[in-house]
């Protein structure tokens, strides 16, 4: 457990001060440059310059950078965007200095690196010559700006007097030592961070959105498509198509929402604002596969979901297994690294001051320590959120009480299955996915299509479950001989069954008359009236997602 006393450790508390010098004087100065060379007696915007030169066009800045040109002001650029935009335009032979200038703006994009990615263990003596060392490099930049460009004298001149100031500051601190446990020097240490209280939560929100999609990258990979690798489907992305969420008449009034899942944050589509949003479906219907979607989405940074690009911060919680019942503790496990190096109140005081989204997955499946943390997440007072929680069907009332307890308001909508359109697209893109020949794709396509044509209302019924209709889909396209007998969900089921019965036994020890005592116990748990043709039904798909479940776990083994 990190505690409070590390942030103020001597190789901690010298590399903030030396990494706010460069991070903010550097800046400061590469901004001089920057506005010297392009921006003295333009009316035309930065992204406006890179436009005309046709650089925002081609691969020179990232998506994030890009945004960046066009939202901010170039005063707030990052050190390494100020240097690539005058290296973009000095290799077009914009008011190009020369090389003198442009070794000098490189010096200093290249201490911004190891300042903002490694925590470096050095002497005092090594801290106090490399601070001399940058402030040199940042008086002789502006020097040779001012020689290069011999505009805006007095701004430099004043630049200089402001760096030295501070590093004179800085420079009395570098041998003073500090005793963690000592009150005043707590105290002492507290009054010079609140100096740069910005800088300091920049350095925690840099940290913790590396350390959050860094989880979330690895998170997605893996659920919930952990039976996909199996066939050689790599990128899931490829087989995975957007799903229709429509309100649930049961619990809502006087609302007529049915909208694709990307435009459930948008509040002219879904008819107002809330605070929670509850979603709701069957097992395997796709809830799942949403939260993952919309993960993905946040830290890929795409333009899918614009509303996304507001919220700072983004919690992913599953319900099931959960073993933190407070947020504190959940936070501490959620960010270990970020925990490790900051101080614990001040990264959850970041957290808590941004806007933040909150998406907890399986509500049916809660244990005591989850539901006692998602209370606790519906009363935080975070600067904005918005809670986006999964649970089937059949919990969802539970779930509406837990949330008005709170008293924050909410819509519920549920999952609505795969529509005609989306069997006919996820047919595309699963057999694009398996089949290489063109000529036997378009042979397959077609054969699908009738076969689906011609199946009962039940079975496509059943199918509407995302899972079940991919599942349906690879069985069709790996066994070819079984594709005439996949006409009703009774032998489609079966199939299924037998299918991925065989690949368990060839993955395991486990005889057939041991899985098939697994089955009976299963359905025996499940109860209810087994002769009904539509609790059966119901029955069957539980049961076919059990099974699936615990071949997931065995294809992880």
């Amino acid at each position: 457990m990190a505690s409070s006393a590390l942030i103020v450790s001597p190789e901690v508390l010298r590399n903030f001060r030396h990494r706010h010098i460069v991070t903010h004087w550097g800046r400061k100065v590469l901004f001089m440059v920057l506005h010297n060379s392009f921006l003295h007696g333009q009316t035309k915007t930065i992204s406006e310059i890179l436009d005309d030169k046709k650089l925002l066009t081609g691969k020179s800045f990232s998506y994030e950078e890009r945004k960046n040109l066009a939202g901010k002001s170039p005063e707030d650029f990052d050190i390494t965007l100020l240097y690539k935009i005058c290296e973009q335009l000095w290799q077009q032979g914009v008011n190009n200095p020369g090389d003198e200038l442009r070794k000098l703006v490189k010096l200093i994009k290249d201490e911004r690196n190891p300042v903002n990615h490694d925590m470096p263990v050095r002497s005092s003596r090594d801290w106090e010559n490399r601070l001399r060392e940058f402030q040199a490099t940042l008086e002789a930049t502006l020097d040779k700006t001012k020689s290069c460009f011999r505009v805006r004298w007095d701004k430099i001149d004043q630049l200089k007097v402001e760096i030295q100031d501070a590093v004179s500051k800085l420079w009395s601190k570098i041998h003073e030592k500090y005793d963690p446990s000592n009150k005043k020097d707590m105290e002492e240490f507290k009054k010079e961070i609140a100096e740069f209280p910005s800088v300091l939560s920049e350095l925690v929100k840099e940290y913790s959105q590396r350390e959050f999609c860094s989880f979330y990258k690895s998170r997605c990979k893996t659920s919930p498509f952990d039976w996909l690798p199996q066939y050689c489907v790599e990128d899931s992305s490829n087989i995975i198509i957007p799903l229709r969420v429509e309100d649930d008449k049961r619990f809502n009034q006087n609302i007529s929402i049915i909208v694709n899942q990307q435009e459930i944050f948008d509040t002219n589509k879904m008819g107002a604002d809330y605070e929670v949003l509850i979603i709701s479906g069957d097992a395997g219907s796709g809830k799942t596969t949403i939260l993952c979607s919309f993960v993905e989405n946040w830290y890929k940074k795409t333009s899918d979901i614009p509303q996304f690009s507001s919220f700072e911060t983004l919690l992913f919680m599953q319900f099931k297994d959960q073993k933190y019942d407070n947020f504190d503790a959940y936070l501490k496990g959620l960010l270990p690294r970020t925990v490790a190096y900051y101080d614990f109140p001040l990264v959850k005081s970041h957290i808590l001051g941004s806007k933040c989204l909150i998406f907890c997955d399986g509500y049916d499946e809660a244990n005591v320590n989850s539901k006692k943390l998602f209370e606790e997440m519906l009363t935080l007072k975070l600067n904005a959120k918005k809670i986006v929680v999964t649970t089937r069907s059949w919990n969802t009332e539970e779930l509406i009480n837990v949330v008005d307890s709170r008293k924050c308001s909410k819509i519920n909508l549920k999952v609505l299955g795969l529509q005609e359109e989306d069997f006919h697209l996820l047919k595309e893109k699963l057999i694009d996915c398996r089949v290489e020949d063109t000529i036997k794709r378009l042979k397959l396509k077609s054969k699908l299509s009738k076969k689906i044509k011609e199946m009962d209302n039940m079975t496509k019924e059943c199918l509407k479950s995302p899972l079940l209709f991919k599942m349906f889909m690879l069985l069709y396209v790996d066994r070819p001989c079984l594709r005439n007998q996949l006409s009703t969900w009774e032998t489609l089921y079966s199939l299924l069954k037998k299918n991925l019965d065989q690949r368990i036994l060839n993955k395991t020890r486990i005889s057939e008359e041991e899985l098939e005592k697994c089955y009976e116990l299963y359905l025996a748990s499940s109860g209810k009236d087994m002769e009904n043709l539509q609790i059966r039904s119901q029955a069957v798909k539980q049961h076919f997602n059990a099974i699936m479940s615990s071949y997931c776990i065995l294809e992880q083994a």
